[in-house]
Formats: structure tokens, sequence, C-alpha cells
């Protein structure tokens, strides 16, 4: 999730699909310039993770 702090109706919701490199790249060309916050939540072997950070478009 691409969480905005000043708004909430520009939340961007998108699926992790990883490459075998176990990366993924995101166009932010729908973003608007400013801050965000990035939070990722996945699952694997049976173990939860979560990850948030803080990103500057």
């Amino acid at each position: 999730v691409f969480y905005r702090p000043s708004s909430e109706k520009m939340d961007y919701k998108i699926p992790m699909n990883l490459d075998y490199n176990g990366q993924q790249k995101i166009y932010t060309g729908k973003l608007a310039d400013g801050l965000w916050t990035v939070k990722l939540e996945w699952k694997k072997a049976g173990q939860e993770y979560y990850k948030e950070e803080k990103i500057q478009l």
C-alpha cells in the first residue's frame, strides 16, 4: 500500500508480484509528488512479515 498521510483518498494499493530476484518495479507516474508511506505485508513459510518505509517522490 502506498499510504498518503495528507489524504486517504490518494492511497494506492497494488499486489506484490516479485521477479526471480525478489524485486518488484513499480510505476510511480500516477502518484503525486510528496511524502508517502509504503506499507508491505507478506507471508512466507507460515511466517508473517511487515515492513513500513517513508519515501519522498
